[in-house]
């Protein structure tokens, strides 16, 4: 009798096809090292994730549009732009980085800031123009996703940078009390390096009471326009501002005048200001070069 009860037994355990009927007579949840999920159920929609001899895991779909990626370790859903350089951040000021999550690898654009125009206190001149900060771009490889680096952005005259990686230092002012144009910054570390414009020199023309300052260089290489006035320009000529790399200008010159006229500022990122000009009156002021910038992108 006992022989025949467990054929019994057997026989409805199996279904037709000769498969066990699981749903029907076993209990408790089957783990994964007897080739189960170690689940008792499956979260709707999610990606399963093995783990080992532990219970699965689950990667919920996320935001609309995401998609599943590798960050070396596991798999995450998250946004990816349609092309490189779709993601990144802007510093206009000093802060932190933070990589984020699933990237190692980014592209850096340093630029340091610009230089202000000349002061005219006490010489009839047209002034220099301030020079253009310098620019590095470097293409950083290695980086630990939820690590940080340090960026500087320099204000006029001042030196930008990422950290160790790069940096940019920024174009300087234009001679006090001259017509010399101040030097361009320069880029190092950068897989590319790039030096400021220089701003442009002012003259003066004694036996006509002309001047005309010079104009600001641009970040990342445009020199500002050196003055050109003279006896039989009249004043006509105005020098424009070299342009920078990522937009805005050097300050343009300023045309000779009876009295004073301040430098003319710099826009956008890391350009030079226009000199200023002095013809027997009060001290000039300076025009101002714009601070630097630095672009993050993956």
């Amino acid at each position: 009798m006992t022989q025949a009860y467990n054929l019994a037994i057997l026989a409805n355990a199996v279904n037709t096809s000769g498969q066990l009927n699981v749903g029907t007579n076993a209990t408790g949840t089957l783990p994964a090292s007897n080739g189960g999920t170690g689940q008792s159920s499956l979260t709707a929609n999610n990606v399963i994730l093995g783990n080992g001899t532990s219970g699965v895991q689950f990667v919920a779909p996320g935001t609309n549009g995401n998609v599943l990626t590798s960050n070396g370790t596991t798999w995450v859903s998250q946004a990816i732009g349609a092309y490189v350089g779709m993601q990144g951040q802007v510093f206009t000021s000093s802060g932190t980085f933070t990589v984020p999550s699933g990237i190692t690898a980014v592209k850096v654009t340093v630029i340091g800031g610009g230089g202000n125009g000349s002061v005219l206190n006490n010489v009839n001149t047209g002034g220099g123009g301030g020079g253009g900060g310098g620019v590095a771009i470097e293409y950083i490889t290695g980086l630990t996703p939820g690590g940080t680096v340090s960026v500087t952005v320099g204000g006029a005259t001042q030196t930008s940078s990422f950290g160790a990686f790069c940096s940019a230092t920024g174009g300087a002012t234009g001679g006090t009390n001259s017509a010399v144009g101040g030097a361009g910054g320069s880029g190092s570390g950068g897989t590319v390096n790039f030096s400021g414009g220089a701003g442009g020199r002012g003259t003066w023309d004694s036996s006509t009471n002309q001047g005309q300052s010079g104009a600001g260089g641009g970040s990342g290489g445009q020199k500002g326009g050196d003055s050109i006035i003279g006896a039989a320009d009249n004043g006509n000529s105005t020098m424009i501002g070299g342009c920078g790399f990522f937009g805005g200008a050097g300050g343009n010159s300023t045309l000779f005048q009876n009295g004073t006229a301040n430098g003319v500022n710099a826009t956008g990122y890391g350009n030079g200001a226009g000199g200023a000009m002095r013809n027997n009156g009060n001290p000039s002021a300076a025009g101002s070069g714009t601070a630097g910038v630095v672009f993050v992108e993956w």
